[in-house]
C-alpha cells in the first residue's frame, strides 16, 4: 500500500477519530493540489539514488547515508521540511517536534509543505490532547 493509498483508507474509516480523517485529508490535498515545492538538484540525485517519489520516502537514515558519501556538506535542506529533526538535535536547541513543525509551517512556501506541516502539528497536539 503506497502512501496515497494509505491516507485514503484513514480517509475512509469510521472507526478513525475526526482528527485523524482530518489529517489525512489535509495530507491528501497537499499530494494532489496546490503549490508544489521545487526540489534542489542534491534533492532530486537523492531521489534517484535511493529510488524514491518523494522526499517524505526517503527515511532518515537513507538521508544520513546519502550525505555521508556525498561529502557531509549540508545538502537537501528541503528534507527537513517532510521529516522532523532528531530528538537528540532537538534536545540540544530546547526545543520540540511541535516547534519544527510549527517553523516549518510558519517558513513554508508552497502549499503541499504548509499542508504537511500542518498534518504533523495536527498529530502531535492530539496525541497530547488524548495523552492528557
Amino acid at each position: 500500500m503506497d502512501k496515497t493509498e494509505a491516507l485514503r483508507a484513514v480517509e475512509a474509516d469510521p472507526s478513525r477519530t475526526p482528527q485523524e480523517r482530518a489529517v489525512a485529508r489535509v495530507a491528501l490535498a497537499a499530494m494532489h493540489e496546490g503549490t508544489k515545492q521545487e526540489l534542489s538538484d542534491d534533492a532530486k540525485a537523492m531521489l534517484r539514488e535511493f529510488g524514491k517519489p518523494h522526499l517524505a520516502e526517503v527515511a532518515e537514515e537513507e538521508f544520513w547515508k546519502y550525505v555521508h558519501r556525498h561529502g557531509g556538506r549540508p545538502i537537501c535542506g528541503e528534507y527537513w521540511d517532510w521529516h522532523c529533526l532528531p530528538d537528540e538535535f532537538l534536545e540540544l536547541l530546547g526545543e520540540s517536534r511541535l516547534w519544527h513543525w510549527q517553523k516549518t509551517y510558519r517558513c513554508a512556501q508552497t502549499d503541499d509543505v504548509r499542508a504537511h506541516a500542518l498534518a504533523e502539528i495536527h498529530k502531535l497536539t492530539a496525541r497530547e490532547q488524548s495523552a492528557a
